[in-house]
């Protein structure tokens, strides 16, 4: 049975997905929460090991100096691997949709998440904003130890990561709609240059990661799109998070392995 809330009381809801051994929560933010939105994510697998900490989409219009986060939804819909959540800001809707796909085969545990968002302007003008989608996956619950790389086909731009730590083997890859520009950096420079920074624009840097200048290998990601949408008319960007664990001996490590992170709370 769907899990429907709206209103108010939608503000503390969670969207939560399940499928075959996998379940992803996403809590999205509250006004007061930072700029970004603080919508904080969860994808366990078998394992029990969680591999996402943020999951955000975020923008920034003309004449506004900080990016603003998807906050306070209008409604949450939770129905078995697939959900939602609206949200009415600034003149425009957005619609996000999440898809949890356990892809598990031969021992290998994986699974992909898909996330859409369908951003809508009932005005007569059309609107021009800069659109941010934001990660921080922490791959086998680790915040660190981390390596990722970018590329881009003529249609896609993806970010592979990967855990290096002892015996994890954990992998994953970020895949969205063409971008027009990404950054790959260590938390929470990233983060807060998004956050803190008037008109802070990605700056198409950051891969191979760790580049040799950070103070740890804790990875985070942003894709940033600029569009126009024109006036009774709606526009949806599509992602992809896919995760892969081998079975045991199925793949050897990648990279040399560090030293254990500790899971971050959420701030």
């Amino acid at each position: 049975m769907a899990a429907l809330l709206t209103g108010a009381a939608a503000a503390s809801a969670d969207v939560d997905l399940s499928d075959g051994g996998y379940s992803f929560t996403w809590s999205p933010g509250s006004a007061g929460d930072s700029l970004l939105g603080d919508a904080s994510a969860e994808l366990t697998g078998p394992s029990g090991r969680d591999d996402l900490y943020e999951l955000d989409w975020a923008y920034r219009l003309p004449g506004q100096s900080f990016t603003t986060g998807l906050v306070d939804p209008v409604s949450e819909q939770s129905n078995g691997n697939s959900g939602s959540a609206s949200f009415s800001q600034d003149g425009l809707d957005f619609m996000v949709n999440y898809t949890l796909t356990d892809t598990s085969a031969g021992g290998n545990h994986s699974a992909t998440l898909t996330n859409a968002l369908t951003i809508s302007n009932s005005g007569t003008a059309p609107v021009v904003l800069t659109l941010f989608a934001y990660l921080d996956a922490d791959l086998n619950d680790s915040s660190g130890n981390d390596s990722a790389t970018y590329a881009a086909s003529a249609t896609e731009s993806a970010m592979t990561i990967v855990d290096h730590l002892p015996n994890s083997q954990a992998q994953a890859m970020w895949i969205a709609d063409l971008a027009d520009v990404f950054e790959i950096d260590e938390f929470s420079d990233l983060r807060n240059n998004l956050t803190d920074t008037p008109g802070y624009t990605l700056s198409n840097s950051g891969s191979p990661f760790p580049g040799g200048g950070e103070v740890s290998d804790d990875f985070t990601g942003a894709y940033q799109w600029t569009l126009t949408i024109n006036g009774g008319h709606s526009l949806t960007i599509n992602s992809r998070f896919e995760t892969f664990i081998p079975t045991p001996g199925g793949l050897a490590l990648l990279g040399s392995a560090g030293l254990l992170g500790l899971r971050r709370r959420r701030h």
